[in-house]
């Protein structure tokens, strides 16, 4: 081999996008590679996607060539940090390959089978259990509940089996698919007893140094600091994993070995490659991990092997693939095995999900359904941006903040009523508006009921659609009421903010926005019919963030007019603002469906 470690033969395959020096150190790789046709493609959507919020890395390869590895929007807002090609995410539920992968590591040394059952491993294991082995819990069959506790209480290793041994199950391991985290915490600590070795250092040793991985793990990694992303939601920073309540290791055990690891998109890239050879696993065991043992659903859509999802696609190929994140985080690990294309996406704010949506999109030939972003049409230095600043109100007398961070102009709508203003919901059909009529009249009654805690109208209009029980729903409607009037105070009213076609797990339909306003506070909710069928199911939604952003990025269009996008509704929207003889702004305006809103400046 003339000396070359299976890490730098790792690294040389990555086709330049990970330049190496003559020791194997990576070099300087922040300026992100773009290549080709398609790789100019995808990199000028997501620039300009970012100008509108997008924050994330991204790697596209095919046909074993790197076309896009590179870095979007900021890691850290406050000081500026940009995202770049080597930025670390929390990359969820992708823990679990490398989970997987270690326990068939172990089965290629020897020292376990796939088929033992748990009992060999665990003592005292209950009779409704003595059933369920390691496959079982690879494939999520074993019955078990999904978690035991939040992410990051103090939950040591013995405690967590203590709980899982003593669960309930659902239904007889073998049975059928349930996924389950403490399902791959108990694999885990399998690693732990069988290796004698930590969890992280056994990964370490046969995972992550054969593959050429150096910026994975969870304490073992020396990231700089500027490196590690920060999480953020509805405007709020929620800060890094490491500053999360960890072990001195790593997670305590309602997260590790199920999520939680970090890592970088050229990392992950380097995995895939690992993969395709003798690297880290044997070919009987690369077959293992992914065969499509276990249907997800009743349909068989989709199938689970171990520690990766496999998906038909609509082209009649396989996607092995798998997701994971926290709210805050999101990162997706695409393979498109059969066409030759990988794709790894991986965001700080998960709401920036719907992009990735786009990006599969361009890399099979369906430009036509992806919207053309706007861009910037001038350019404004910082100081002309800044005469915009301000606070605003709306006819209605809610108030907000014009800012500009980070050389961009944005609205500051932390309230649900704020953020509306400037988000054009997409026109409804006359079929649709047919349909429609009557339900916004009754929402806000429904609204206020519930938070007084009568649901016989929410029983009475709220039926049951598909999977959806009502009474299930009234039990967390009546929880998320208590919670928010012990925090907000009581309601004060409720008020339709619009309907827009949208779309569920159970087909198309039609959304109605309401905001519920407590005395020191807001939160939105959608009442959603189908669009097609009975039109007498309707239920509660929670809603992702994206719908309503808390903040709005602006580009210049004009000395005096922006533009702004909502990838929610794939909409595009502008504001004017106004200037009196002396130069100074003294309104700000945005075209609405039923007219058009303008803003007084107040100062």
């Amino acid at each position: 081999m003339g000396g070359l470690t299976i890490a730098l033969l790792t690294a040389i395959a990555l086709n330049g996008v990970l330049a190496t020096d003559a020791v194997g150190q990576e070099a300087d790789t922040n300026s992100g590679v773009v290549a080709g046709e398609l790789g100019t493609r995808l990199d000028e959507y997501l620039t300009r996607a970012a100008a509108f919020g997008f924050a994330g890395a991204v790697l596209v390869a095919r046909d074993d060539q790197v076309i896009l590895h590179k870095g979007y929007g900021l890691a850290d807002r406050e000081r500026g940090f940009p995202i770049t090609p080597e930025t670390v995410f929390d990359i969820g539920s992708l823990t679990k390959q490398f989970t997987a992968a270690a326990i068939l590591k172990l089965e290629e040394e020897g020292r376990l089978n796939v088929s033992d059952p748990i009992s060999r491993y665990f003592d005292a294991v209950p009779t409704d259990k003595a059933g369920m082995t390691i496959h079982h819990l690879l494939t999520h069959s074993a019955g078990l509940e999904d978690i035991f506790g939040d992410d990051y209480a103090a939950m040591p290793r013995d405690s967590l089996v203590g709980i899982a041994l003593r669960s309930e199950l659902l239904w007889a391991p073998g049975t059928r698919h349930r996924y389950s985290n403490a399902g791959y915490s108990l694999l885990g600590t399998i690693i732990e007893k069988v290796s004698g070795r930590p969890y992280e250092v056994f990964l370490a040793d046969v995972l992550f140094e054969p593959a050429g991985l150096t910026r994975t793990g969870y304490r073992l990694p020396d990231w700089p600091e500027e490196q590690v992303a920060r999480g953020y939601r509805a405007g709020q920073d929620w800060g890094t994993p490491l500053d999360k309540n960890w072990a001195e290791d790593g997670p305590y055990w309602n997260l590790r070995a199920n999520g939680g690891l970090l890592s970088t998109v050229g990392d992950l890239y380097r995995w895939h490659v690992a993969l395709g050879g003798d690297a880290v696993l044997a070919e009987a065991s690369r077959d293992k991990m992914f065969t499509p043992h276990v249907p997800e659903d009743e349909e068989a859509t989709s199938f689970y092997g171990y520690g990766w999802a496999i998906t038909p696609t609509s082209r009649g190929t396989d996607l092995i693939w798998h997701d994971g994140g926290n709210g805050y985080f999101f990162a997706d690990f695409r393979r498109y095995v059969d066409e030759g294309v990988v794709l790894i996406f991986a965001t700080n704010e998960s709401a920036n999900r719907r992009v990735e949506r786009r990006i599969v999109r361009l890399l099979f030939g369906r430009e036509q359904e992806v919207e053309l972003l706007p861009a910037a049409e001038v350019e404004l230095a910082e100081s002309r941006l800044l005469r915009y600043a301000g606070r605003y109100r709306l006819p209605s007398g809610m108030e907000f903040e014009v800012a500009v961070r980070n050389g961009q102009l944005m609205i500051q709508a932390h309230d649900p009523e704020v953020s509306a203003a400037f988000v054009q919901l997409p026109s409804l059909d006359a079929a649709a508006r047919a349909r429609l009529e009557g339900i916004e009249e009754i929402t806000s009654n429904v609204v206020a009921t519930m938070a007084s805690g009568d649901f016989a109208p929410f029983r009475e209009r709220f039926l049951r659609i598909g999977d959806i029980d009502v009474e299930g729903e009234v039990e967390f409607w009546t929880g998320a009421f208590e919670i928010w009037t012990e925090r907000y105070g009581p309601l004060t009213h409720s008020k339709v903010l619009g309907s827009a076609p949208g779309s569920s797990d159970f087909g198309p339909t039609l959304d109605t926005y309401v905001v519920g306003r407590f005395e020191s506070g807001a939160r939105l909710i959608s009442f959603r019919q189908a669009a097609e069928g009975p039109a007498s199911g309707f239920y509660l939604d929670a809603l992702p963030p994206s719908v309503l952003p808390a903040v709005h990025r602006f580009v210049p269009l004009a000395e005096h007019e922006f533009a702004t996008f909502n990838f929610e509704f794939a909409r595009e929207n502008r504001i004017r603002f106004d200037v009196d003889d002396t130069g100074a702004v003294t309104a700000l305006r945005a075209p609405r469906q039923e007219g058009e809103l303008v803003a007084a400046r107040l100062r």
